[in-house]
């Protein structure tokens, strides 16, 4: 499933595991490269990889194939989870 076709399904259905799983398959290296950039040391690496792949799946449905770029639309809303998961956990990039 590519990242557009996981994007529409999701944008359905958040909660749709192929959706979910294309996500997290097809994206695992710029998840982990925005994760690396928020934060400096991460021990729970799966944990917050866990809660970005929900972070897209949840907010899937204001992604509009005709004005965006999955593979773009998917790194911008990653970096945003990453700013809000900065804010819970008491994180700043610096």
């Amino acid at each position: 499933m590519t990242n557009e076709q996981a994007l529409m399904a999701l944008s359905k259905d958040k909660f749709d595991e192929a959706g979910v799983a294309a996500i997290a398959e097809n994206n695992a290296d710029e998840l982990e490269k925005t994760i690396r950039t928020w934060f400096n040391k991460v021990e729970s690496k799966y944990f917050i990889s866990g809660r970005l792949v929900r972070h897209v799946a949840n907010n899937a449905k204001f992604f509009r194939p005709l004005e965006h770029k999955a593979d773009r639309w998917i790194k911008d809303c990653a970096d945003r989870g990453c700013s809000i998961l900065s804010i819970q956990f008491g994180v700043w990039v610096g």
